[in-house]
């Protein structure tokens, strides 16, 4: 009877020990019922795998490859073993503890030893076959709170590694448009090459016939090296966006297989941002933010009950003979049950300094989730206007270079009909390249301010792509 109810309390004690952590309540953000800037709220593109919506099957195979050989991640993957390690560890501390302890041993005492049984001689074996139980009473719920804080910080891991996917998927599209745009701009820089090539020779043919002076051939030279100049530099740019994009897939620096060019790539009239509320939950770094602050909050109740006294009880049950064959009879049984408080007196103001340290990182952890949210807003804000306001540029762009081509062929016509001097044609001939290059570069940027927006919303993208991670075998 006496074991029923030593087994009943410790049930009792472990199923309703006392919480001394505080309530827990998600801090309160000051959220708009709407952005700042108009957008679109009935489109469904942000839970899907919004890169397939560019249309082109490169990016979305250098995507899956990332997923599955990107070093980064793969270094936040087992960072969430190690995680869900920890809290087995700490969880494991909730458990009875149960041990088995087996000895054989031989032991020689000395002859004239006052204890030494007449009928036992001074050389005596020893065996015995022992289990060891020992439970702390959770009475105030500090390893319960231990284990739950350890839990949130395993979940934060997790979405720590989610933020991580959230920014690779994004790097390795936005990385992948910088490089059609560099290839586009060098192509650009390629044609405006070969057309001041020409009109060099052009120039010094006329010189040499005695039709100009060597001014102009000066001056063709000038806006030649120019062209050369800009050349150079993308075939330096369009290597170094290669090498980038190979690390992120996570193999060695090499040349990569082009899809669509920038121009062919389909850029989706809608995406949904809902509303500024709906961030807190698709965000992986604000919800990693807040499995923090729930574990510091869970801390401080490890803190408060370490004020508390600890109980622990302990079992013992095993059989103890020096002889083998009678190990496990009736007569070589031994057993013990008991009990231990210990209640701290002084510690040196250690307890106290434990308490104000929990407290202290919890208030730092809200200041921390706070800070997280409105730098997600503001990413969230500054994409959207950044999109609308380039879709625009692009049409102003292509209506500059439009009107500068025009520009341009007036300009060669009323040279070449000695209305006009050689400068004006070589000011057209400039404008008309920096534009296009200007047009180039605002259609990678549109581009890129979209991608910026679905890393700002997040979404359940980030869960399915995450599910794309070549997982560790356990």
């Amino acid at each position: 009877m006496k074991y029923k109810l030593i087994a009943s309390f410790c049930l009792l004690c472990f199923f309703t020990g006392c919480n001394l952590a505080p309530k827990y309540s998600r801090p309160v953000s000051d959220l708009s019922a709407s952005w700042r800037t108009l957008s679109d709220e009935e489109s469904v593109h942000t839970n899907i795998s919004w890169w397939e919506a560019l249309g082109d099957p490169v990016l979305n195979s250098y995507i899956d490859i990332a997923l599955a050989e990107n070093k980064d991640l793969q270094i936040a993957a087992w960072r969430v073993v190690q995680y869900h390690a920890q809290y087995e560890i700490v969880r494991s501390q909730r458990m009875p503890q149960i041990s088995l302890n087996s000895s054989a041993v031989k032991e020689r005492l000395p002859i004239d030893s006052d204890f030494l049984p007449s009928n036992i001689g001074p050389t005596t074996p020893d065996f015995k076959a022992i289990l060891n139980l020992s439970f702390e009473v959770d009475l105030w719920s500090k390893l319960s709170n231990a284990s739950f804080a350890a839990y949130s910080e395993y979940l934060g891991e997790i979405e720590n590694r989610r933020t991580v996917v959230l920014t690779l998927v994004g790097s390795v599209a936005q990385g992948y448009i910088l490089l059609r745009q560099y290839d586009l701009q060098l192509e650009i820089s390629q044609k405006t090459l070969e057309s001041r090539k020409e009109s060099l020779q052009i120039a010094t043919y006329r010189y040499e016939g005695g039709l100009t002076s060597e001014i102009e051939v000066d001056q063709a030279r000038s806006v030649y090296d120019e062209a050369l100049a800009s050349v150079q530099q993308y075939e330096m740019l369009v290597p170094q966006q290669e090498n980038l994009l190979c690390i992120l897939l996570g193999r060695p620096p090499s040349s990569l297989e082009r899809g669509k060019p920038l121009t062919g790539l389909t850029l989706p009239s809608q995406v949904a941002t809902g509303h500024p509320s709906e961030v807190l939950t698709m965000r992986p770094d604000i919800l990693r933010a807040e499995q923090n602050l729930i574990a510091a909050n869970a801390n401080v109740g490890v803190a408060r009950a370490a004020f508390f006294p600890q109980i622990d009880l302990n079992a013992l049950f095993g059989f103890d003979s020096i002889q083998l064959n009678k190990l496990f009879k009736k007569q070589s049984q031994t057993w013990l049950v008991g009990g231990n408080l210990l209640q701290q007196i002084f510690t040196g103001f250690l307890l106290e300094g434990q308490l104000h340290l929990a407290k202290a990182e919890k208030e730092e952890l809200i200041f921390n989730y706070e800070q997280t949210v409105l730098t997600a807003l503001k990413e969230v804000e500054d994409s959207l206007v950044g999109l609308q306001q380039t879709k625009k540029i692009v049409v102003t762009e292509t209506d500059r270079v439009q009107a500068l081509k025009e520009y341009l062929n007036l300009s060669w016509y009323r040279y070449y009909e000695g209305l006009t001097d050689y400068l004006t044609v070589l000011d057209a001939e400039r404008h008309v390249f920096q534009s296009e290059l200007d047009l180039a570069q605002v259609q990678g940027d549109q581009f890129l301010y979209l991608i910026d927006l679905y890393k700002a919303i997040g979404g359940s993208w980030v869960t399915e792509a995450d599910a794309q991670v070549k997982k560790e075998k356990k």
